[in-house]
Order: C-alpha cells, then sequence, then structure tokens
C-alpha cells in the first residue's frame, strides 16, 4: 500500500513500541526474579557451607580432645618405666594401671607386655587368658607391636572387634629405657562406642558423615565411621575433609555440606517468590499482548466493516485526508471510483438477508483481488462501494480498472440457494481535476455513478418507448 496509508502506519509503529515495551519489562522483572532468587541461593549455600565447617570442626575438635586425654593418661606410666627399667615395683604397676582404667573415661583395660609378653593386665577379671601371652606369636597382633618397635612411637589399631563385646581403639606404646634399649610395649583398648557417644558421632548420619584412619608411615586408609566414599568426592561435590591430630596415627572427617534440594523453600523469601515472580511476569506479558490484541480488534471494528471486512466510511475519510495532504505537499493526484451494485434491492429481497449478505461478502473480495496495487476499496453503506486509487490521474487508465471491477461484478455469484447475475454503476472523481476536498470530491464520484445509472436505465427503457 501506498504511502497514504502513513497513519494507520504510525499506529502500528507505536504498537510495536508498545509490544517491545511490554516483552522488556516482563523480561526484565522475570530477569531480576532470576537474580534475586540466585543470591538467595548462593547466601544460602554459603551460609550452609560455613555451618557445615564450624560443626566439622566442633566435632574434629571434640575427637582429638577424647582421644589425646585418653592417650596421654598412661604417660605417666611410662616414664616410671624408663626411670626403672627392670626395678620395678608390681604393686605401684598395678596401681598406676587401674588409676589409668578409672581416670580414662573410654579405657576398657590397659596391659604392660615387658620383652613383647604381657605380664600386667587390669582389669584382671574377664582377662586371665591373656597373662603370658607374647605378641610375636599372635600374627593377627605383631605387625602393629612390630611397627610400633620399628618407629619409636604409638601405633592406633582398630576398630577391631572385643571379645568382651562392642568394638575397640588398640593404641600400643613403644616403651624404650634411659639407655635406649626397647623394654616393652604398652597396649590400652579405647571402647569405640563409648567414645563416639561423647562426641556425639552416634547421631550423625552415616550416609552423610565418615571417618577413617592410618597408620603414620602407611599408605592404605581404614574406615572408622560412616560412608567412607565420601572421601573420594569431587572438589566440587560439596564435601568437607578435615584432619584429625592423633598421636601415631592420621585421621580423616569428612562432612557432607546439605545440598540446594536441601534447603526448606520457607527459609528464604527470594526461593519463596521465584516461580511465583516467574508467574507474575508472565502474566504482565500476556496481559499485555491481550490489550494489544484487543486494541488491534477494537480498532479493526471502528475501521472495518463487520460484514465484509472492507475499510468503512471512516477510515476512508482518514485516507482521504492523508491523500490530499499528500497532493497539497507533493502534488501529487488520485482518483475515486464510486460504485453502487445494481439488481442488488430484488436479490436481497426474493432471497433473503443471508442471501444479500453471502453476495456482499463475494462482491467485496471480488473488488480486492481487482484492484491495482496501492488502492483501497472501502464499503461506504448497503450495496455501495468506492475504490480509492493513489498516484493516478489518467482517465483512461482509471475507465480501465473501473471496466474490470465491473466486469468482475457482472460475473454469476452463487448463493447456495441459486445463482444470482446482478450489475453496478460506476462514477469518478479525480483529484485535483474535480476539486480538492474529500466531501466534494465523494459527491462528483457519487453523481456521476448516479448519471450512469440513469443512462443505463434509460437505454434499457429506450425499445418500449419507440
Amino acid at each position: 500500500m501506498s504511502d497514504m496509508t502513513a497513519k494507520p502506519a504510525i499506529s502500528r509503529r507505536f504498537q510495536l513500541v508498545l509490544l517491545v515495551m511490554i516483552v522488556v519489562i516482563a523480561v526484565g522483572f522475570s530477569s531480576l526474579v532470576e537474580q534475586v532468587y540466585r543470591l538467595e541461593t548462593q547466601r544460602l549455600a554459603d551460609h550452609y557451607s560455613a555451618v557445615a565447617v564450624r560443626d566439622a570442626s566442633q566435632l574434629r575438635a571434640r575427637i582429638e580432645g577424647e582421644l589425646n586425654t585418653a592417650l596421654y593418661l598412661p604417660l605417666g606410666l611410662s616414664a616410671y618405666i624408663h626411670a626403672h627399667g627392670d626395678d620395678l615395683d608390681s604393686t605401684r604397676v598395678e596401681a598406676a594401671l587401674a588409676q589409668v582404667v578409672r581416670q580414662g573415661q573410654h579405657v576398657r583395660n590397659i596391659g604392660l607386655a615387658p620383652d613383647n609378653v604381657i605380664r600386667y593386665l587390669y582389669p584382671l577379671a574377664g582377662n586371665e587368658a591373656a597373662l603370658g601371652l607374647s605378641y610375636r606369636e599372635q600374627q593377627d597382633q605383631w605387625p602393629d607391636v612390630e611397627l610400633a618397635m620399628t618407629r619409636r612411637e604409638a601405633v592406633m589399631a582398630g576398630p577391631v572387634p572385643l571379645v568382651q563385646g562392642g568394638k575397640g581403639l588398640i593404641n600400643r606404646t613403644p616403651i624404650f629405657l634411659q639407655d635406649g634399649q626397647y623394654w616393652g610395649i604398652l597396649s590400652m583398648v579405647l571402647d569405640v562406642d563409648s567414645l563416639f557417644s561423647a562426641v556425639g558421632l552416634e547421631q550423625m548420619d552415616e550416609q552423610l558423615h565418615a571417618l577413617r584412619r592410618r597408620t603414620h608411615g602407611v599408605d592404605d586408609w581404614l574406615p572408622v565411621f560412616g560412608n567412607n566414599d565420601l572421601f573420594d568426592s569431587p572438589p566440587a561435590s560439596g564435601v568437607i575433609i578435615q584432619n584429625i591430630r592423633v598421636p601415631g596415627a592420621d585421621w580423616q572427617l569428612a562432612w557432607t555440606v546439605p545440598g540446594r534440594e536441601d534447603y526448606a523453600s520457607t527459609e528464604s523469601l527470594g526461593l519463596l517468590l521465584r516461580w511465583p515472580g516467574h508467574l507474575l511476569a508472565l502474566t504482565v506479558l500476556g496481559f499485555g499482548l491481550l490489550l494489544l490484541i484487543e486494541r488491534r480488534r477494537t480498532e479493526h471494528l471502528v475501521n472495518h466493516d463487520p460484514l465484509t471486512g472492507l475499510p468503512n466510511r471512516r477510515l476512508l475519510m482518514t485516507q482521504l485526508a492523508v491523500a490530499i495532504d499528500r497532493h497539497r505537499q507533493q502534488r501529487k493526484g488520485f482518483a475515486l471510483i464510486y460504485l453502487d451494485l445494481d439488481g442488488f434491492k430484488p436479490v436481497n429481497d426474493r432471497l433473503g438477508h443471508d442471501a444479500g449478505d453471502r453476495l456482499l461478502v463475494e462482491v467485496a473480495k471480488r473488488l480486492q483481488r481487482g484492484l491495482p496495487s496501492g488502492a483501497f476499496a472501502v464499503r461506504v453503506g448497503g450495496d455501495e462501494f468506492v475504490i480509492l486509487l493513489p498516484d493516478e490521474t489518467e482517465k483512461r487508465s482509471i475507465d480501465d480498472v473501473a471496466g474490470e471491477l465491473l466486469q468482475r461484478i457482472r460475473s454469476p455469484i452463487e448463493l447456495g440457494i441459486e445463482e444470482v447475475t446482478i450489475g453496478a454503476s460506476a462514477g469518478v472523481a479525480i483529484c485535483p481535476f474535480d476539486g480538492e476536498n474529500a466531501d466534494r470530491l465523494l459527491r462528483v464520484a457519487d453523481q456521476q455513478m448516479y448519471a450512469r445509472k440513469a443512462e443505463r436505465r434509460l437505454s434499457e427503457m429506450r425499445p418500449a418507448l419507440y
């Protein structure tokens, strides 16, 4: 269509700008919601990570404290043996062993093995069979004893099942005399259940927490508690690994940081409002689109004929004003063809209004198919139509267009009930020759149309007059 549709084009551009603004607002709001969600999720992740580090550190400190307290209890006895060598007072040794067991919250029993043969044991009740036992003859215990002798430091084994029930950690401390000569082994058994209960490990989820240990200088780690696969987790998995200081051994604690799926949505306004926020953004977008669609629909109804879909008189007057302004600025003329159907009323009266409506719709389609590029067809009312031809002032070309349209209208029309044939009369007005005013141009074209109609009727009546 030509520049004569400038005003509707401006309206469409405004609607496009409005649509872009609505989309930008909706997308911007949705992005803001998502940013708030990401920041809140990161805040929660940092919070839970910090809490996990704190709790893991507290558990590590409790384990270190309980283990070190128990392992340092027999140091006085070791110092006494170091100083007196073979000149030991059995009564004092047995009293010292009893004192260690009484003071040690987790000590199950303690024994001394001069030259690796158990000679002293407390408590003796239930452990009588262990007296006189030689570590060299015990294949399951001798490697740890030999390692303690070689490394000249304590070696911890376990947890291992205990004959008395439960599990125990066995700490073996080598004792050397003042001259450096090896004297024997001090062996102390710690109750694992008591130790874990004291530090709170029994209440931990074994799938989310783990302990492992290894003797100094040994590569292989041994499981102590929980899911030891956690130690093989990749760095980004959210598993915290902490080292525990234990004499003669390496211990490690694995602690799982809660994942995003573990966060309660009610803990965070950002998490709680994420999907409602996106829903609100979509609602704004949808509401804006509906408004634009409704505006376009209303604009179409205001400016178009509801039956044929052609522009109506209101839009015609707008386009004529645009065309006249364009003529005054650019000196480009235009033409109007005023069409009135011949024989429409008899068809409408005989076949009914529904048939008449179908006839008008078909005529409108034929007019649109027959229009040259840039032309503008309008239904101004009843069975009257106007064709606006921009940039056309040649009378011959205008008459050719009018003739083509009239020929199309005169072709038979199938209405479903029967096939009918109607005619049409056309009048032409050209700007600026017939005027530069919309009402005048329409009046001139209308007058010419009625003049053609009168001429046709007179020619039909002429045979009867002679």
